[in-house]
């Protein structure tokens, strides 16, 4: 455990410490996450313009149905084009799911808990140790 604790550095100097990093990173997760919600938004209203566009797509291949085939051949853009805010969407919805669910994962008390108690572990040990050294003369 001595590995985490810088020179001089007591064990809750170790937890104010990490403490603080853990809330440097909370604010950093939330000004990210916002950031995220806030392209997502954004992207939203493009999907207005993926509905026309597939409309769109979906005319020209009733007109291609109906009068031959360049119409067809002129439903392709207009289909491609009306799935580029959909992909957009989509894969930020991906991240944002994915990015809030590490946000919510990150539990500070208990990951403290668990490290204070392994040091304090390890302390105890260093402690029965040397008292076991004085006890049998063995310095």
């Amino acid at each position: 455990m001595d590995d985490y604790l810088n020179d001089g550095e007591t064990f809750d100097d170790y937890i104010i410490r990490t403490q603080r990093e853990i809330e440097i990173h909370i604010l950093n997760m939330d000004y990210h996450l916002s950031g995220m919600d806030h392209a997502r938004r954004q992207g939203g209203k493009f999907l207005y313009l993926q509905f026309a566009l597939g409309a769109l797509a979906l005319i020209c291949v009733a007109l291609g149905y109906t009068y031959g085939g360049h119409w067809l051949l002129a439903s392709i853009p207009f289909s491609l084009g009306s799935l580029g805010p959909a992909f957009v969407y989509c894969t930020y919805m991906k991240e944002f799911r994915a990015e809030s669910r590490a946000f919510g994962a990150l539990e500070t008390p208990a990951v403290l808990k668990q490290m204070r108690y392994e040091m304090e572990e390890v302390e105890k040990a260093k402690r029965k140790d040397r008292w076991w050294r004085r006890l049998r003369g063995l310095r």
